[in-house]
């Protein structure tokens, strides 16, 4: 009886704390006011410019250094633990567990957090802090909490950028498998004893979906729904990814009954991943979708993706700003680059690349033979040349982008 009396007390008092703390940050920073709607549908209001900011989710941990805005961040949890340099930043505890003393010592404007948060805690801090909850349903939102951090910690620009980047990938990818027959239902493992999986309205689903796979669970049963083995048997995935780093499931369940049973199994269609790319709704999402993508497309492993927008003359290679000026021309529809550009996409191929003259142009391979390359103007027709060096090439005409799969 006398702990639960001292618990409430010690709430009581945490509770006048923030709301004491917030009051001298409101007087102490002038500022104007934006309103944020969050992933759970709260209005939030933020007092800008934001200086402090404390993080208790590791997604968005990362999209604050993705942003450059780093030095903004305050406090963050013993979870966040990418990038690098994270480890520099205060840490206030546990996912679920932070600590009180330590969030109302950080002196934070902003604290952005999930649903994983406890709501016992969570009321007392949105009374006295700009709480945001980030707890996105797809990828689009995903992109959203991106932009919105981005209009918050004023990187709008640096929030864009981030987005193109990984479009880079995903809209190369999503064009890739547009016309893939027959997707394979991917079951995702999130733990196997009991056996948890991911539901259509978790954010990894509609990866998976992007990805070029079908989710096993098409049934609104939960976002991270248990199952039970015994439907495995009855309606096998055709792959089966499990987690290997946080969640750490240790392969030997395989060996065990139902998996054991599986043709996914037997015939090696089940692979591990890093569950943080996968499982962190921020900026290493895509890299997570790509995984999946190399589950499904083995031949994807030894691909290299490149993005060049037409538009911006702008070149990716697998997500990453690969040549900002490309020399390029759009003759009647099609995409004509110099040799300086052909170079760089097929140097892992081609030991050289000659122009005999304005019409004509020979690649030489690593093997010593040659193939002829008729020219206009001096420049590489983009589609004939890769098409003939046995790359993929897809036109998105909405972005005016070419996509390149190179091995």
């Amino acid at each position: 009886m006398l702990s639960n009396v001292i618990k409430a007390f010690k709430a009581r008092l945490f509770l006048v704390s923030l709301l004491s703390v917030s009051l001298l940050f409101s007087i102490a920073y002038g500022s104007t006011t934006v309103k944020i709607i969050d992933d759970i549908g709260r209005s939030v209001e933020v007092k800008l410019p934001v200086r402090r900011v404390i993080s208790i989710q590791p997604s968005a941990t990362e999209i604050i250094f993705a942003l450059g805005a780093q030095k903004k961040l305050v406090g963050r949890t013993d979870f966040c633990d990418y990038p690098e340099g994270v480890k520099s930043i205060p840490s206030i505890g546990g996912l679920s567990n932070p600590s009180p003393d330590k969030i109302i010592v950080s002196r934070p404007q902003l604290i952005l957090t999930s649903t994983m948060f406890p709501k016992a805690m969570a009321k007392p801090l949105m009374r006295a802090y700009p709480v945001i909850v980030l707890e996105p349903k797809d990828l689009m939102g995903v992109y959203n909490n991106i932009l919105t951090l981005g209009r918050i910690l004023q990187k709008q620009k640096e929030a864009e950028d981030l987005i193109a980047s990984m479009d880079a990938l995903r809209r190369p990818i999503e064009a890739y498998f547009q016309n893939y027959l027959n997707r394979p239902s991917v079951l995702t493992l999130v733990w196997h004893n009991p056996l948890i999986t991911v539901g259509p309205t978790s954010f990894i689903a509609s990866v998976i979906e992007i990805g070029g796979g079908r989710n096993y669970i098409q049934k609104d049963i939960g976002a991270y729904p248990i199952i039970s083995p015994e439907s495995l048997l009855l309606d096998e995935p055709d792959i089966i990814l499990y987690p290997t780093k946080s969640m750490g499931i240790d392969p030997a369940f395989l060996n065990q009954p139902p998996f054991k049973n599986l043709k996914a199994v037997k015939t090696g269609r089940v692979f591990p991943f890093d569950d943080d790319l996968l499982f962190r709704p921020g900026p290493r999402i895509i890299q997570g979708m790509l995984e999946v993508s190399k589950s499904i497309d083995p031949s994807l492993k030894k691909t290299s993706i490149f993005a060049l927008s037409t538009v911006k003359n702008t070149l990716f290679k697998d997500g990453n700003i690969f040549n900002l000026t490309v020399n390029m021309k759009n003759i009647n529809g099609r995409i004509y680059v110099s040799k300086e550009t052909m170079d760089l996409l097929i140097k892992n191929i081609a030991r050289e690349i000659k122009v005999k003259d304005q019409n004509r142009g020979i690649v030489i391979f690593k093997d010593g033979k040659s193939l002829a390359i008729n020219l206009v103007g001096g420049l590489f027709p983009l589609r004939h040349t890769l098409e003939s060096l046995g790359g993929k090439i897809y036109w998105n005409n909405q972005y005016k982008e070419v996509y390149m799969f190179l091995k």
